[in-house]
């Protein structure tokens, strides 16, 4: 789901990172997951391949608030997505709403798969500025070989078109993307992708061709798309605990957006501020590693391409949060959205 938007992370040196650890009092909160549950079994996702052990649940909407209010002064956006199938969450309508009621922009992605009618209405009303839909192929096979869909191509077309409809009859400056992970199985359908556009030319509606990163795992990536690593690396070195975290449905704060099981959480929402937690020990701790290049200790970046122990001392860390945030606020803003996006 969280293939949205991968830009160049900026990077930064030792000094830089220094005065980002001294200076920045609260991290940029990166992604906020309103529920991990997710009915689909998705081959290019560690949750779809079962390996998510951690309890399911939804986020309270009074924990969403409690993150809300610590949301650092200069971000401007909420990305309503983590793991899981975030429109399955019966408040997402209301979390939603309270985000554009604060005065932020949010960013929603999910499986029209999961849609309905009723819940298309619901979120086109709710002040959501762009919403992106999965839809990794053009076939009732490929569709449920792929993510475990059951309903229809068609269907999901359906209600994709009804969505778009819908926004526009409600005159919601709503941005739609249409997206899709390069896989082996859907090889002839990413030669088709562009072609959508030919149904969809306004600028309110964009296409988005992902290249699948495996959430970090090159194993997942080479698994759905033979040779599908030369498409990714070599990147930059991760350097996440200086800048940004991710929360999850529980309150749990995380230092990753890969973190798909909590494997670094510093602490949660409901028990301490994000400040403190930024300046506490188990972050500091998790830093030095970075650091210092000792990152396979930890067991979720023991098996990332973007973990700093992959790439030589002298290869700067980097950060994407702030950086992503700029280009996606820049497309909201602009009245020719489609002209961000590359479409092959």
């Amino acid at each position: 789901m969280r293939q949205l938007f991968p830009i160049r992370a900026h990077t930064f040196n030792q000094f830089t990172l220094e005065k980002m650890k001294n200076f920045i009092k609260t991290p940029y909160i990166y992604e906020i997951e309103p529920t991990n549950h997710c009915p689909y079994t998705c081959i290019m996702c560690p949750k779809g391949l079962g390996r998510m052990k951690r309890p399911l649940g939804f986020m309270k909407l009074d924990t969403f608030q409690i993150i809300l209010e610590q949301f650092p002064p200069s971000q401007k956006l909420v990305r309503m997505h983590h793991f899981g199938e975030a429109v399955l969450h019966p408040g997402i309508d209301k979390m939603l709403k309270s985000v554009h009621e604060q005065g932020l922009f949010s960013v929603l992605s999910l499986n029209p798969a999961s849609l309905t009618l009723k819940l298309n209405r619901k979120i086109a009303k709710s002040g959501v500025d762009l919403v992106c839909f999965s839809l990794d192929a053009f076939n009732n096979e490929g569709l449920h070989k792929i993510r475990g869909i059951k309903r229809s191509y068609e269907n999901c077309r359906a209600m994709i078109d009804d969505f778009i409809a819908v926004s526009r009859k409600l005159n919601r400056n709503i941005l739609k993307v249409i997206q899709m992970v390069r896989l082996d199985a859907n090889k002839e359908d990413c030669k088709k992708f562009q072609d959508i556009k030919k149904i969809y030319p306004e600028s309110d509606v964009s296409l988005y061709l992902a290249e699948n990163n495996g959430f970090g795992n090159l194993d997942i990536v080479e698994q759905t798309l033979v040779g599908g690593s030369r498409y990714i690396l070599p990147g930059t070195p991760c350097g996440t605990p200086f800048s940004e975290v991710a929360i999850l449905w529980n309150g749990d704060v995380v230092l990753c957006c890969y973190d798909y099981d909590g494997f670094n959480v510093i602490g949660n929402v409901h028990e301490e501020k994000l400040s403190k937690m930024w300046q506490g020990s188990k972050v500091n701790k998790i830093r030095a590693l970075f650091e210092n290049r000792q990152t396979r200790s930890l067991p979720l970046c023991s098996n990332c391409f973007l973990a700093p122990d992959n790439f030589r001392k002298g290869v700067k860390l980097s950060v994407k949060g702030v950086e992503e945030e700029r280009t996606i606020l820049k497309i909201l803003s602009d009245t020719q959205c489609s002209s961000f996006f590359k479409i092959w």
